[in-house]
């Protein structure tokens, strides 16, 4: 049941990566960490120095012992008039998740919680979508 959780964890987020992240700027990694973890690794970086800004958005997701966790990286530069940088940190002890059992369920409230965090910083939503 571990590997077809991971091979859908795999399918559910390529398409999540595909739709939410610019093309060619995010990659992924779901890693089967022990009998009953899994752990999910987003990373997206985009630099447009000819627009002066740069950003980089980590994200590392557990799931294990029936609870969805983790946590997200954001940092962006801006220096077209100056320099300005946002650093985010954040940790998600435990998040909501419909069936823990189901990938799709687990991606679903993986993007639920990106999207909550890119909606409330404007230099994330900038840079990354």
């Amino acid at each position: 049941a571990t590997s077809e959780l991971r091979e859908g964890l795999i399918k559910e987020c390529s398409t999540y990566i595909e739709s939410a992240f610019r093309n060619g700027k995010c990659i992924y990694a779901v890693h089967q960490m022990a009998e009953d973890q899994q752990v999910i690794e987003i990373s997206c970086h985009n630099i447009k120095l000819e627009s002066m800004w740069a950003g980089e958005w980590q994200s590392t997701w557990t799931v294990q012992g029936g609870k969805l966790s983790g946590d997200l990286k954001i940092k962006s530069h801006y220096f077209e008039m100056g320099n300005m940088q946002f650093s985010l940190e954040k940790t998600f002890d435990s998040i909501p998740v419909k069936d823990i059992a189901s990938s799709k369920d687990i991606v679903a409230a993986i993007k639920k919680t990106e999207d909550k965090v890119s909606q409330k910083n404007i230099f994330s939503k900038f840079v990354f979508f």
